[in-house]
């Protein structure tokens, strides 16, 4: 004796070894898989082994003759036995039953279910429940569960080639009937228990799964699952419909009328009935055809058994249905047909063929039809006469069939609109049960958003007729929506945006005069109302109410913005009335004020676009928002909402290009303002603003910078300043105050616009001090942080030491902007424009705390400040080469010293970036390029192999990778003469098989521009030298090829992300354009991609994959310019062949 324990164990056993040494697959039979499940469930420390035995089991391709399936058969026989068996009712304990007794009782089981040749259906009349109850109640219900979710996965996972034979579909079929008989209920007409309704359901997936992967078996599991719960008029419309003697032979006993004992309760016949569709769609194995043949010809049943439970519940005679579970699963029923079976609006509407409810007091003709049933549930005025759980089915039911466009443009179709929008004013539909649902606050808000999507989606369906106007219920249709639009519930207020956006494409001459203009204005105001935020919201950190859900309410804005645009370019001048308007009271709230910009920013580049058209009406709007600015200029910060700041100093960001037409003289005044919002705390959004006013008004800040300076030399104009460099003075203020309260994203984004300002200016004084006062508080800063950490770095106050390094790093940060924006060659022409680079003065400046900060060893040692320093460094080296080529030996030593330490990719930038400013020097300088891209290969590989895996490092090695693209491009000489040139390229071609993101896609185009040099757009020196090195090139793509092409291959079919399907086809092509070009190329490369096509494209058929690679030879030895896009277009497409998002038709495009 042994409990389930050590059952488990032995269960779980892996394999055996023979005696010859060979391992023996484990042999999956009854008696282990049943022990296996006892200990997944009921030992922790065991369930781990168990779980993979079963998994094994779940996974085991099959031998031939039906080994693995006939365990599957008799494992729920055992559980769910057909017949009485008395021995098992006594073996099968509900947690640690003998082992040696189930062993007897599995063997005893065996053997009469051999006798009975495993297909004793006709004995299912005959079951005893109340004796086969009691084995089914004490196994373990998880037990029973665990496995049949392990028996659906195997089904739904098993290729056709290795599907059950009829004989085991039909012992499977007789088992699971039987367990579904007996948890629902054993007379037939009782519900099941709560406890076992997950059991159900697995059982249900179980026979579903079953049923449509065997021909006519939909047919013949409906007719089956309702024997007895529908009449018999309505089943004669499957007679004929199943051939399967599997499905027939268990229909021919459990369909019998007079045999209670062989039917289905009515509720586990809806969840079959609901089931079908999902296991319909997840079967693989199967032709798409014949699953949707059986589908089709089962949907007037289908629509019977709906109409059958909502006419009972109309009625109020539920005494065979439950009133909430049977209507609810019947309604998803419809949910779950419509989709896949395309039920319209027109089969909804029209009057069911046959009658389930009573047709011999329902004459034919005046049965009501499963539209009018909808509609009646949807106009219910209580809560108790439809709970909300019924209003939420039935909404999402009626969706389906409204948005199916198969009958769009019919005369029953649009009957069946006019009914759903007349059924708005004559009995309530949608009005009543969104008022109780309203006022049900909470209970109801899931009922309001799904009726919300309802309303929604008549009206963007029925656009042209809701539009029109002309029929009953179109006018209350859209009062509807606005009041939808602004209701309590946020996620009810996003459906009714799509219907806006649908009306504004109905040509305003289609529309109801109230569509238009007056619909858009109230829109606007509705939007104002459903874009604010609660009064009392704080920030999305601090908000304890749990009212706002932030990705409803981005989302709504997101969408909104659209309906804004285009509603602007209705209401044109209009627009900004209703906006201005809701905030010019003083007692406007600060929720109302946000609202109101927000609104006028979403469409900010459209309505500056006509500003700058000049035109009459364009001027009346801009002198509304200069009136706004002006307003909001003058208000006090400190009484304004951290929301509302923010609004404002987007607000004014965004509108620049206006003010600088029209309030030019006030610029200065909009900076001063934003530089207070920097200082209040609102950094992010008053940064963005201001570099959006020193590039959008740059002109008037020219212009004011030359008065001030023309009136202080004594020059024509009245000066309005004291000194002359009034634009270079409120720069560097902001530069000083962005520096002291905003992050380092803030500092770059001033740094920015105030490098480009200063680099317009036409005279060279004015330029060269505006850099000077943007970069001074900077050099102010770097050394303040610099000489804290020199003083403080042993210390014990970390938290002060790292708030230094955060400022080294915002101050490097900002000042790497300004060199890298610091163009001359962007510069205005002028008198007295500098013959030197203009930032020469503040480089001076700067030069020599930055090489303190290089030489410092606790600088050193902090890895972002490092990566920092190495960025201003690539900046100078890229924008101003003529001043940094005095450092640059000294620097390039810094460098490698340390990347030789720490590793760090800027350091592979800044080589990158040297190699395309000097690549193209002497013989000299080309040596010595090799030596350093020789070294620090060296370096990157074992850094690599020791220490990281290229998958823990990708940005370093995407840097490396870019680097060696850099040395192909601007200087290849040293490229191909370095001695690791075969290790770089077989480094590339490792990280393929590590690597996912960018540095995999710079792994492919490294490669792909290494492989197809010969196409390259370079100079003929630079091709001279690659030809050259054509010898070690074919040798890399001998010993590489294959690994690339299966890499490739494998990504476009499925194992790599999308974003790499272009480098992939880029690489791809190149090999094989390159193979097809040289001597016995094109043989091996047809052999690479048949080997990795068959490997990774198996879900295409043999003829697919040889059509794929035809066309792609075809293109790679055509030397026509178009061959290379359309290669790649090709492979695109095979790669959303592989995924299924299209079929082998599309391949036709490339043969014509």
């Amino acid at each position: 004796m042994c409990d389930a324990h050590d059952a488990g164990a032995s269960a779980a056993a892996p394999a055996a070894t023979s005696a010859a040494g060979a391992v023996v697959e484990p042999h999956y039979t009854p008696t282990l898989l049943l022990q296996a499940a006892l200990a997944s469930t009921t030992n922790p420390s065991n369930s781990s082994e168990a779980t993979s035995y079963l998994q094994g089991w779940v996974e085991e391709s099959d031998d031939g003759i039906g080994a693995s399936w006939q365990a599957a058969a008799e494992l729920v026989r055992l559980i769910y036995p057909p017949t009485a068996n008395r021995n098992l009712e006594h073996c099968i304990g509900q947690h640690q039953p003998p082992i040696d007794v189930v062993e007897q009782a599995i063997i005893a089981h065996q053997e009469s279910a051999h006798a009975a040749v495993i297909s004793p259906s006709s004995q299912v009349v005959a079951i005893s429940i109340p004796n086969q109850l009691h084995v089914l109640r004490t196994t373990s219900s998880g037990v029973r569960t665990l496995l049949l979710t392990l028996l659906n996965t195997k089904i739904r996972h098993s290729p056709s080639s290795v599907s059950p034979t009829e004989n085991v579909v039909a012992s499977l079929l007789d088992s699971v009937w039987c367990g579904l008989v007996y948890l629902s209920g054993t007379d037939g007409v009782g519900e099941p228990d709560v406890a076992s309704g997950g059991e159900i359901n697995s059982l249900c997936s179980t026979v579903c799964a079953l049923a449509v992967r065997t021909k006519g078996g939909v047919p013949m599991l409906l007719q089956m699952a309702f024997a007895g719960a529908v009449n018999a008029e309505s089943l004669s419309s499957l007679s004929g419909g199943g051939n399967s003697s599997a499905f027939g032979s268990v229909s021919g006993a459990s369909g019998r009328q007079d045999n209670k004992n062989g039917r289905l309760g009515p509720i586990v016949a809806l969840k079959i009935m609901a089931r079908i569709p999902a296991e319909a769609a997840e079967c693989s194995t199967c032709p798409v055809a014949d699953i949707e043949a059986d589908m089709l010809a089962c949907v007037g049943f289908v629509l019977d058994v709906v109409c059958m439970v909502l006419n009972q519940l109309q009625q109020q005679e539920q005494q065979r249905i439950g009133a909430n579970d049977g209507t609810k699963l019947a309604l998803q029923v419809l949910s779950n047909w419509a989709g896949p079976c395309h039920i319209t609006l027109t089969q909804i509407s029209s009057v069911p063929l046959s009658s389930l409810a009573d047709p011999t007091s329902i004459p034919k003709q005046q049965r009501p039809s499963l539209l009018d049933m909808l509609i009646s549930v949807l106009s219910q005025p209580t809560s108790q006469s439809v709970p909300f759980d019924v209003v939420v089915a039935a909404s999402e039911a009626l969706m389906v069939p409204v948005l199916d466009g198969a009958d769009f443009g019919t005369p029953t179709r649009l009957q069946a609109s006019v009914a759903l929008l007349g059924a708005i004013p004559s009995r309530g539909f949608l009005l009543n049960p969104i008022k109780v649902a309203t006022e049900a606050v909470w209970e109801g808000d899931e009922a309001v958003r799904s009726l919300s999507n309802l309303a929604s989606t008549i009206a963007a369906e029925e656009v042209d007729l809701v539009a029109e106007g002309a029929v009953p219920g179109c006018l209350e249709l859209v009062d509807i929506l606005l009041g939808l639009q602004v209701h309590r519930v946020h996620s009810a207020a996003i459906a009714p945006l799509e219907t806006w956006l649908a009306v504004q494409d109905v040509p305003p001459s289609d529309r109801h005069p109230n569509f238009s203009a007056p619909l858009f204005g109230r829109v606007v105001q509705a939007l104002l109302l459903r874009a604010s935020y609660p009064r009392d919201f704080v920030s999305w950190e601090e908000d304890e109410t749990d009212t706002l859900d932030r990705q409803e309410f981005d989302e709504m804005r997101r969408l909104a913005s659209d309906i804004l645009t285009s509603t602007y370019y209705l209401l044109r001048v209009d627009y900004i009335d209703v906006i201005v308007s809701s905030v010019s009271g003083r007692q406007s709230s600060w929720e109302a004020m946000e609202s109101a910009l927000w609104c006028l920013c979403a469409v900010s580049r459209d309505i500056v676009d006509e500003v700058k058209k000049n035109t009459d009406e364009s001027n009346k709007a801009a002198k509304k928002l200069v009136g706004l600015a002006q307003q909001l200029c003058a208000s006090d910060i400190q009484r304004q909402h951290v929301l509302v700041r923010e609004a404002v100093a987007t607000f004014l960001g965004k509108y620049s290009p206006i003010w600088n037409i029209h309030l030019s003289d006030s610029i200065l005044d909009i900076l001063a303002k934003l530089k207070a919002y920097v200082e209040s705390g609102t950094a992010q959004a008053a940064a963005k603003a201001t570099r959006q006013v020193l590039l959008g008004c740059s002109k008037s800040l020219i212009l004011i910078s030359q008065r001030a300076h023309q009136a202080h030399a004594g020059a024509v104009g009245t000066p309005t300043r004291t000194t002359p460099y009034v634009v270079s003075v409120a720069l560097g203020t902001m530069m000083e105050t962005v520096l002291s309260r905003g992050e380092e994203e803030s500092v770059r984004l001033v740094a920015e616009g105030s490098a480009r300002l200063c680099v317009q200016l036409r005279d060279w004084p004015l330029v060269q001090h505006s850099l000077c006062a943007v970069v001074d508080p900077i050099r102010t800063r770097l050394s303040l942080a610099f000489e804290h950490i020199q003083e403080h770095h042993q210390q014990q106050d970390q938290a002060r030491l790292e708030s230094c390094f955060h400022s080294l790093s915002s101050c490097l940060g900002a000042f790497e902007e300004v060199c890298r924006f610091c163009d001359v060659s962007t510069a205005s022409s002028g008198d007295g424009m500098p013959k030197h680079h203009p930032l020469v003065e503040a480089l001076t400046a700067v030069w020599p705390v930055i090489t303190d900060i290089s030489l410092s060893q606790t600088c050193r040692s902090h890895e972002s400040t490092m990566t920092a320093v190495l960025a201003v460094h690539s900046a100078l080296l890229s924008n101003t080469p003529e001043l940094m080529a005095p450092h640059f030996p000294a620097t390039v030593t810094f460098i490698v010293k340390l990347y030789e330490d720490q590793n760090n990719s800027a350091a592979l930038d800044y080589v990158a970036a040297a190699v395309e400013q000097f690549g193209s020097a002497g013989s000299g300088e080309v040596a010595s390029f090799s030596d350093l891209l020789a070294h620090l290969t060296r370096c990157t590989t074992s850094y690599l192999t020791t220490s990281r895996r290229p998958r823990d490092c990708p940005s370093l090695v995407e840097a490396y990778l870019e680097m060696c693209r850099r040395y192909l491009l601007y200087c290849p000489h040293a490229l191909v003469a370095c001695p690791e040139f075969s290790s770089i390229f077989a480094l590339a071609v490792g990280c393929l098989g590590e690597c996912s993101g960018n540095d995999c896609r710079a792994a492919l185009l490294l490669m792909a521009q290494i492989i197809g040099y010969k196409n390259l757009r370079v100079s003929q020196t630079t091709s001279a030298v690659l030809n050259a090195a054509s010898g070690t090139i074919d040798h890399l793509i001998s010993r590489h090829g294959e690994a690339i092409c299966k890499k490739c291959i494998s990504s476009l079919s499925g194992s790599g992300p999308q974003m790499l399907w272009p480098a992939c086809s880029e690489c791809l092509y190149a090999l094989v354009s390159y193979l097809c070009s040289v001597s016995g190329g094109e043989p091996l490369a047809w052999k690479w991609m048949c080997l990795a096509l068959e490997a990774d494209a198996k879900r295409l058929s043999p003829e697919t994959r040889q059509a794929v690679i035809s066309i792609l030879f075809g293109f790679a030895k055509d030397k026509n310019s178009k061959s290379k896009p359309r290669a790649k277009m090709l492979l695109t497409d095979y790669a959303k062949l592989c995924s299924g998002d299209s079929s082998p038709a599309v391949l036709t495009s490339y043969s014509v």
